[in-house]
């Protein structure tokens, strides 16, 4: 979602239910945790928040977002741990594996996701 939600959010769960009818969809809920001033401010933006994660995961993957306001001492947003750059040599190994890849933006994802695994695997 980006540095500014990052810092102030941090998602806590998926609500998932399936259908209740043959014909209906399954829902699911996103619940987000931030402090009590941010919950205000972040429902009014819900909207983009939705677009940009079923944007990134598909058409109406998450139906709603329900944030979750923590005391104002209570809510510390996750601090990422250092991860170290790839080596050379881990950069070819997974150029290599994704070489029959022909998708450009396929081929980018894969590589972005291939590259955060090999980074918290050895940190």
């Amino acid at each position: 979602m980006g540095a500014a939600f990052a810092a102030k959010a941090t998602p806590n769960k998926i609500h998932y239910r399936k259908p209740k009818k043959r014909n209906d969809k399954p829902t699911a809920i996103l619940e987000i945790s931030t402090s009590p001033s941010d919950a205000t401010l972040m429902h009014y933006q819900k909207g983009v928040i939705l677009e940009r994660i079923n944007h990134i995961f598909g058409e109406a993957w998450i139906n709603d977002i329900k944030f979750v306001a923590l005391e104002r001492n209570a809510f510390k947003p996750k601090t990422k741990p250092y991860k170290r750059p790839l080596t050379q040599g881990e950069k070819n190994d997974l150029s290599n594996i994704l070489e029959n890849v022909s998708d450009p933006l396929i081929y980018e994802r894969l590589q972005s996701l291939g590259s955060h695994i090999l980074k918290s695997d050895k940190s």
